[in-house]
């Protein structure tokens, strides 16, 4: 291994950054920002014989922070996953990793604000805007790794490149329809942010995106 030279005046040392540091910052914001999630079950009080009803009444923070925290979850595995293939960086990549962590830690202030008017059009809209715009944020550096194989194997097989693309725009696309579905029947579009996260948990739909990848690969 060739040990950089600070005096050679060639040198850049944003050539020299590792993928470990990055991965090591993305596992400490998720940590994050996941905990944070917590805060908004408030504890109960009032008199003894009226927690069951003011247990249920904080169905919308419970539901919100069980699918927040398992839609980070599916992130932080995306992530993580797409550093199984990527080898190196570089200052671009970094800066676009940024940005996807910084639509992660908005997720606690959607969340609150979904849980807080659950009915509402516009704590909907902005929950689901704000996983639309993460979903994409995390194709980003995928597609800016993989683009002429710029930081992966150039052997890298051309379905895993179009699985890791679906992987990442799959749940936008199911956002943005929860979004339109928010303007009709707020009800639905709850029901989209349930079930969206069951296609990617349930190992029972994994090879169907594998599938998927391979037959589109085959097809173009």
């Amino acid at each position: 291994m060739t040990v950089p030279d600070p005096e050679d005046p060639v040198w850049d040392p944003r050539e020299d950054l590792q993928t470990r540091r990055l991965e090591t910052l993305s596992d400490g914001i998720f940590a994050i920002v996941m905990t944070i999630l917590v805060f908004d079950l408030k504890s109960l009080s009032g008199p003894a014989d009226q927690l069951p009803s003011a247990l249920i009444q904080l169905w919308p923070n419970f539901l919100g922070y069980a699918v927040s925290f398992s839609l980070l979850g599916i992130y932080w595995l995306g992530h993580l996953s797409q550093f199984r293939f990527i080898r190196n960086t570089d200052h671009n990549f970094i800066w676009i990793n940024i940005l996807f962590f910084g639509l992660v830690a908005l997720v606690p202030f959607s969340t609150a604000s979904l849980s807080r008017f659950p009915f509402s059009p516009v704590t909907l809209a902005l929950y689901a805007g704000n996983l639309i715009f993460i979903g994409i944020a995390l194709y980003l550096p995928w597609r800016y790794a993989t683009r002429n194989r710029r930081l992966v194997d150039r052997s890298l097989p051309e379905h895993v490149v179009l699985y890791g693309t679906l992987r990442c725009l799959g749940a936008p696309a199911g956002y943005a329809v929860a979004l339109g579905l928010s303007l009709l029947s707020p009800v639905l579009a709850l029901a989209f942010f349930i079930l969206i996260p069951l296609l990617y948990i349930l190992p029972a739909f994994h090879p169907v995106w594998i599938h998927l990848a391979k037959q589109l690969v085959k097809e173009g």
